[in-house]
């Protein structure tokens, strides 16, 4: 507002298509969130948490097994899914299998966090690749998935890196948390 209104530019036609712009995003964003919960409650009811959660640790996976199979299925699903719906899906499914695995709720945080960005870079369906590709206005699909290829490689080393190495993602928090304490 402020910047629009130094310009000169801020007219009641400007603030009203914004906060009507607004509410249309948030109620895209709402009504995700409700069939999400709703979804989760119905996963939960039926015992979709506790199956995954049988089948996994009934195995005889080692943990690292499991977090790399966990990898691979938000990779793949971040291809088709934008990343706040895949995390509000999977989550509460997941978190506490990683949990009981051994791991730091916070590391697996972080871990889903950037495989679902590369989930959303990764042909053939990477979300944000089709972004760019309108931004562009011009040029091929093809140039930008080729253009993104560094990226997801380098994405990939510094996962490579929080799985070998979860003190890398868990040194700020600890950092943080025993100075305020």
């Amino acid at each position: 507002f402020l910047l629009v209104a130094v310009k000169r530019r801020l007219t009641f036609a400007l603030i009203n298509s914004s906060l009507l712009n607004t509410a249309r995003i948030t109620a895209m964003l709402m009504l995700i969130l409700v069939a999400a919960a709703f979804l989760n409650f119905t996963l939960s009811f039926i015992g979709f948490g506790r199956g995954i959660e049988s089948l996994l640790l009934g195995s005889d996976l080692s943990p690292y097994s499991v977090i790399f199979i966990i990898i691979i299925f938000y990779i793949i699903l971040g291809t088709f899914l934008d990343a706040m719906p895949m995390m509000i899906l999977t989550a509460p499914t997941l978190t506490p299998l990683v949990v009981q695995l051994g791991f730091d709720p916070v590391w697996f945080g972080i871990v889903v966090i950037l495989v679902s960005e590369i989930g959303l870079i990764t042909p053939p369906m990477g979300m944000n690749c089709y972004v760019v590709q309108g931004v562009r206005g011009s040029g091929a699909l093809h140039d930008v998935f080729i253009g993104v290829a560094p990226y997801i490689v380098a994405l990939l080393a510094v996962l490579a890196a929080l799985v070998a190495f979860p003190e890398i993602a868990l040194w700020l928090p600890q950092t943080f948390f025993s100075s305020v304490q």
